[in-house]
């Protein structure tokens, strides 16, 4: 996490297309994801997604797939931007096959937003901005692995942005915002389904990794 130092050395990132404005970003989080009752596991749309080119603090660029539906104080915010430069420096270490089967992805998603595993050892609480390095930190993550296995990828994104539909307009408080906590539920029922679908291939004669995949069409 940034300490005020390391703040003003923060890279910038300069959008491919144009960035939405915050009228914009609140547009498409009803446009984009599905209304919560109605959410099921699979690829999102790559419409909703834009290509940012991040400017790092060493003067490299790397590009950045965005969800749409970012609000603007998330993608402004500097632990935002540490979190996918971060992410980008450590590249070397990190593995795609961290995120296993499909639930086992989208469970780990939500527990890492949650910021479950980064409490303050004294005070048990989750920094107030975990937020935005986290959701920074995934967001390279998935760009990543896009380059390996889009399809996991848009998966990933997309579970992220049904997550991003419970965030608050303005920075919270704390971490996490009890809107996010609420997402539980959702989320929850959103995995029971996916994985009676893939039961259903399975019956079918289909191999595991082939019902997984058909699972999410």
């Amino acid at each position: 996490m940034l300490n005020s130092a390391a703040t003003a050395r923060m890279s910038t990132i300069v959008p491919s297309p144009v960035v939405p404005s915050q009228g914009q970003c609140q547009q498409n989080v009803t446009s984009s994801v599905p209304s919560v009752p109605s959410y099921t596991i699979g690829p999102i749309d790559p419409a909703h997604l834009l290509t940012l080119s991040a400017h790092l603090s060493n003067g490299e660029i790397c590009p950045l797939l965005v969800l749409k539906p970012l609000p603007l104080w998330i993608l402004h915010h500097p632990e935002f931007r540490d979190g996918y430069e971060r992410n980008y420096f450590h590249e070397e270490r990190e593995d795609n096959q961290q995120w296993g089967t499909v639930p086992h992805m989208v469970n780990l998603i939500y527990s890492k937003v949650l910021g479950e595993g980064f409490e303050d050892l004294s005070s048990g609480e989750v920094a107030p901005d975990f937020g935005a390095w986290e959701i920074g930190w995934l967001l390279r993550d998935f760009t990543r692995l896009a380059e390996a296995d889009r399809m996991l990828a848009l998966t990933g994104m997309a579970h992220l942005c049904f997550l991003v539909s419970f965030l608050p307009r303005e920075p919270p408080a704390s971490w996490p915002p009890a809107s996010l906590l609420r997402a539980w539920w959702q989320h929850n029922d959103a995995v029971k389904a996916y994985r009676a679908r893939v039961r259903l291939y399975r019956e079918q004669g289909k191999s595991y990794n082939e019902a997984q995949r058909l699972a999410l069409n």
